[in-house]
């Protein structure tokens, strides 16, 4: 069941960058073809629907990521971890050099321009 909790907020955060980021597609797809296995397993053997209803849901869950893969396949990550979170991890060098100022920090090229 814990699971079936963690794939969706990863299927949210794909959709949102339009990407799989660094995710192993091969571990996905084995997850999602065990869970189709077993889903068989269990249509099988028992009548109790809540039990068939989590691997229902599994394979359901599963699936979507892995057609996530194949939608995103040459998809870049449009942002990290980070910038979801409010924060941002792309410094550019004017980005970095007010950091610098703003600690008292000397940046190398200022240092060069003055040697020259």
């Amino acid at each position: 069941m814990l699971s079936l909790l963690s794939r969706v907020p990863q299927i949210i955060t794909n959709f949102r960058n339009q990407s799989t980021g660094q995710l192993a597609f091969f571990t996905f797809l084995l997850s999602f073809l065990g869970v189709v296995a077993r889903l068989g397993t269990v249509l099988l053997e028992t009548d109790d629907f809540l039990y068939q209803l989590q691997f229902i849901l599994s394979v359901i869950l599963n699936g979507i990521i892995v057609l996530q893969f194949i939608l995103y396949w040459n998809n870049k990550a449009s942002s990290s971890v980070n910038d979801v979170k409010g924060g941002n991890t792309n410094y550019s060098k004017s980005t970095k050099s007010k950091a610098s100022e703003a600690t008292g920090a000397k940046s190398p090229s200022k240092k060069r321009e003055k040697i020259e």
